[in-house]
């Protein structure tokens, strides 16, 4: 078992780290053999919204982006952790994620493998969104997220004072390490998918707004529970390949037919603002 842990916040030794290491070395205990990175040790540039990606079938930006995608592609499972700092997952993370329309270029995965991923919350009240985001980037790095833990811990390394966090942390790697369930339940009321406890209401469902899963509303209302009511969610490899070969391909095919005229407009508008 060769586990990957990544840590996405730029602090070295912040909670990010802490929480993935301490998963790691309860991990290598039980016989795993594991590595860790900061996701910031890595040059990736920006997203351009170029879609080279999607129409040739890799990303032109010369940088680690493909070290990367084959570091997880050389691993069993996944720990992948990062900060929410203010309602969101963090700007590294952000950053990657962009740029993942590009695993289109690798083999295609199901999921099998899993994912631990640690959302690190300052204050719950403010969790905002960023373990809906933090869960697909694993999905998109080809990994099935068998559980998400939100981790409430204030300043620099202070998830290490909380016992309870510790102790959370640390069966996680053991049961990621041994392939055994892992140690805390899904809650019935979140996303199936990401775990978004976020939701649409669009009678008679509600509708996951990050992996588009619809549940039965009366359930939700009556019972709290997320039931599934017919749904093709955005998650995993095989649905972004759909996505592409579905709409991102042919879109390129209708813009190339009006490209000329884009441009002409394109080129009015920056002598009209050269003059303004």
């Amino acid at each position: 078992m060769r586990i990957l842990g990544i840590s996405a916040s730029r602090r070295k030794w912040g909670n990010s780290e802490c929480s993935t290491r301490m998963i790691l070395s309860s991990a290598a205990a039980h016989g795993a053999e594991t590595e860790f990175h900061r996701l910031d040790e890595f040059d990736l540039q920006h997203c351009t919204g170029c879609l080279r990606c999607v129409y040739k079938g890799r990303c032109p930006l010369d940088d680690d982006l493909y070290a990367l995608l084959d570091l997880c592609e050389g691993a069993d499972a996944l720990v992948l952790a990062a900060p929410v700092y203010f309602l969101c997952m963090n700007s590294t993370l952000v950053a990657l994620m962009d740029r993942l329309l590009t695993t289109d270029a690798l083999p295609v995965g199901g999921g099998e493998r899993r994912a631990v991923t640690v959302n690190l919350l300052g204050k719950r009240e403010w969790r905002g969104v960023g373990r809906s985001y933090l869960n697909m980037t694993a999905w998109l790095l080809g990994f099935g997220v068998g559980q998400c833990l939100d981790v409430v811990a204030e300043g620099p390394g202070d998830v290490l004072m909380h016992g309870v966090n510790c102790e959370r942390l640390e069966k996680t790697g053991a049961a990621l390490a041994a392939g055994t369930e892992l140690p805390v339940a899904r809650d019935p009321g979140l996303c199936p998918g990401c775990m978004s406890d976020f939701f649409r209401i669009e009678p008679p469902v509600i509708v996951c707004p990050v992996c588009g899963y619809r549940g039965d509303l009366g359930a939700y209302v009556e019972r709290g529970v997320f039931e599934d009511a017919g749904s093709k969610p955005r998650i995993g490899r095989e649905w972004l390949k759909w996505h592409i070969d579905d709409w991102l391909r042919p879109s390129a095919t209708r813009y190339m037919k009006r490209r000329r005229e884009v441009l002409r407009r394109m080129r009015d508008l920056k002598n009209a603002s050269a003059h303004a």
